[in-house]
């Protein structure tokens, strides 16, 4: 599956949201969810053996909007199921996304 958004921008949101600095962030896995816009829960790996998932919001195009960090969940391994969680719910997955994550590819 392909990022069709600014991942550089997400990374920022991140940093400024996190207080953290990293070097490395790079999507390993990507799960959609669609609503008026889509949804995206990614692994993201910073560097090391450090992981965190995000969620992103991409609004429907015609927006004037770019993609926005709406959560994140931090200290999570790479073995570590990518599952669906709320907004602002970090730390806590409560409820494991139907669909299977797909590998991300680089351009």
């Amino acid at each position: 599956m392909w990022i069709f958004f600014s991942f550089p921008q997400v990374k920022e949101q991140y940093e400024k949201q996190s207080g953290k600095n990293t070097g490395e962030f790079k999507a390993i896995l990507v799960s959609t969810r669609l609503v008026a816009g889509t949804n995206y829960f990614i692994k993201v790996h910073t560097g090391d053996e450090t992981y965190i998932h995000v969620r992103v919001f991409v609004p429907l195009p015609g927006s004037d909007e770019g993609p926005t960090l709406v959560s994140f969940q931090a200290n999570k391994t790479k073995d570590d199921e990518l599952q669906y969680f709320e907004a602002k719910d970090e730390g806590k997955s409560v409820v494991t996304h139907s669909k299977t994550p797909y590998p991300v590819h680089s351009f």
